[in-house]
């Protein structure tokens, strides 16, 4: 499960991060999902910040991403909604904020997201 060449290439990749996206990922095994397929990291720029961006494809319900900007607040709960046909959940941890964008069920979003949350905070 999961593309080896691709965690490998995203954990160099988080070593080389912008300054405003260092989000402390420090190990490839941080950014498995079950069922999911690493396919793509890389860093976005929207006005003056960064944005990183690591997408996975899913075997069940296609592509999913992960974003990471710097945040001014920190809170812990995860909030949740749907957007344009799109599940996102988010949480804002140690001046970074995680929003999670895919088309999966509510149910199976809510605990990729907590896993996330667990293996990246």
């Amino acid at each position: 499960m999961g593309n080896h060449r691709a965690e490998k290439r995203a954990f160099s990749w988080t070593r080389r991060q912008p300054a405003d996206t260092e989000c402390g990922l420090g190990y490839p095994q941080q950014l498995r999902i079950a069922g999911a397929e690493l396919n793509m990291v890389r860093i976005l720029r929207y006005e003056r910040t960064s944005i990183a961006q690591i997408a996975w494809l899913h075997a069940d319900y296609g592509p999913m991403a992960l974003c990471l900007s710097p945040a001014l607040h920190d809170t812990n709960p995860i909030a949740r909604e749907q957007r344009h046909g799109m599940q996102l959940a988010w949480w804002p941890h140690d001046g970074y904020q995680y929003v999670l964008i895919g088309r999966n069920p509510s149910a199976q979003r809510a605990s990729t997201a907590e896993a996330l949350q667990a293996a990246l905070t």
